[in-house]
């Protein structure tokens, strides 16, 4: 996802600059073991666009909104890949194959909006209420394990159970606690209630394997 820059240009403190990818990436990506990802589905688009334009200013200097058209979530993220796995894992095209449901389209319905993320790399995200997602993930766990590349547990999540969320822009670093005000919480709250219907089911798409899609 390309997000969208917040602000009039400048440089935000806290934020941290693009690394190129490692060796084992540009591996993967010639094997073609990328992330499962998913992208919002255009008949969702409109839902997004009046909320992001009224979440634009909240944003100012303190994080980067991205655009509607580039929402994503990751059903299976390359951080669950074993080294072994990136450098030697048969190709994520084969693996989906095993996931009837990675072929087509599935629903979820918006929960709450919040700061999700660890260490230093942190989001404004809508956790998701999808009861068929969170049964893709454990079919793609079972589906890696099968071709004999187990995944590693997800180091985002202390779960038992599998959960997915849709974020909506990145955070700077230095403002994540800004937005974790209680103040800010209740703002953006309001905000999610004027603009977005009650509960709003939207769909996903699937997204073909891409170089892109490698993290």
């Amino acid at each position: 996802m390309s997000p969208r820059r917040i602000g009039r240009g400048r440089t935000q403190k806290g934020r941290s600059p693009q690394r190129g990818r490692s060796d084992s990436q540009k591996i993967s990506a010639e094997r073609g073991v990328f992330a499962v990802r998913r992208q919002l589905s255009p008949s969702s688009h409109s839902l997004f666009e009046g909320f992001a334009e009224k979440l634009e200013p909240e944003l100012m200097n303190v994080g980067r909104l991205i655009r509607v058209s580039q929402l994503s979530l990751t059903v299976v993220g390359y951080n669950r890949f074993s080294k072994d796995h990136r450098m030697y894992g048969v190709p994520t095209s084969g693996v989906k194959e095993l996931v009837p449901s990675s072929k087509r389209p599935v629903e979820a319905t918006l929960g709450r909006l919040g700061i999700f993320g660890a260490g230093r790399k942190h989001k404004l995200s809508f956790n998701l209420i999808a009861p068929e997602l969170e049964e893709e993930v454990l079919a793609f766990e079972d589906a890696f394990d099968n071709v004999g590349f187990p995944l590693n547990k997800d180091p985002n999540n202390d779960s038992d159970r599998p959960t997915m969320h849709l974020s909506v822009a990145f955070v700077f670093e230095d403002h994540v606690g800004h937005l974790q005000d209680p103040r800010i919480t209740k703002k953006l709250t309001h905000l999610c209630l004027d603009v977005l219907p009650s509960r709003p089911e939207i769909c996903f798409d699937p997204v073909k394997d891409d170089p892109v899609n490698v993290t």
